[in-house]
């Protein structure tokens, strides 16, 4: 049976993935919990601003959340180091560029900066993403399969254009071995063109830096000259960090 500690949990999850705020009723409805236990989970959770009410009464996530989330970012070095890196490819290019690490076996966006294309705002700080139809995913299966949690047994097709079989999964991580670089077109999200480079350092890969933008878009950027910025951008995110760590 869950603790009120997971049900509390799985509450400010639940109003990550909705739009819009939700009353006690529909949380308690949609999380299969009584009224009762998701009234007084709210209560607990409002103490600390991690959820917050509208002007109607309803629920949604609080700001206490973003300042948790800046705390971690604050205390993670490479987000630090990739900032400025990320920052400088979205000016040349003009599209949204992110940084994607390993944690807890997960793959998840650490940090983001937006450019003007039409996926500014997919996917967000926190987000999880897929092993097999990302690039982000690619790349850690190619090159650190041991920092996520389990291989995929069922590879979920998310579009047409998924990878769904493992033997051509396996011949694509070949492919992204020999040349250094991920890509992934309409594999997740239709219509989405991404290339992510490592950020590799004492034989371990660190996260990855990924620009994303529609395929059009990428079509005429190039990929491979998309490629050829981000993996200048992980390599000075690399001699950042060392740089820093020699420091201390």
């Amino acid at each position: 049976m869950a603790s009120t500690i997971e049900k509390a949990i799985e509450l400010l999850f639940h109003l990550s993935e909705v739009d819009g705020a939700q009353g006690v009723s529909v949380l308690a409805r949609n999380t299969g919990q009584p009224k009762a236990n998701v009234f007084r989970q709210l209560n607990a959770l409002s103490k600390r601003d991690l959820v917050e009410q509208d002007e109607s009464g309803r629920y949604q996530l609080g700001f206490g959340l973003a300042g948790l989330g800046m705390r971690v970012m604050e205390r993670e070095p490479i987000c630090a180091a990739a900032r400025p890196e990320l920052e400088a490819v979205m000016e040349e290019l003009g599209e949204t560029a992110f940084l994607a690490v390993a944690r807890g076996g997960r793959l998840t966006i650490a940090d983001k900066v937006e450019g003007n294309g039409f996926i500014r705002a997919t996917p967000q700080i926190g987000a999880t993403l897929p092993a097999h139809a990302t690039a982000v995913g690619k790349l850690y299966l190619a090159l650190a399969p041991e920092q996520l949690a389990d291989a995929e047994d069922h590879l979920e097709a998310y579009t047409s254009a998924t990878i769904t079989s493992e033997t051509v999964l396996k011949r694509e991580l070949g492919r992204i071995r020999k040349r250094g670089w991920a890509a992934n077109e309409g594999e997740w999200l239709r219509g989405l063109a991404v290339v992510a480079a490592p950020i590799e350092s004492g034989g371990r890969l660190r996260g990855v830096v990924v620009l994303a933008t529609t395929s059009g878009r990428m079509e005429e950027l190039g990929m491979k000259r998309v490629a050829a910025r981000l993996m200048e951008a992980a390599a000075a995110t690399i001699e950042r960090l060392e740089s820093e760590r020699g420091r201390r």
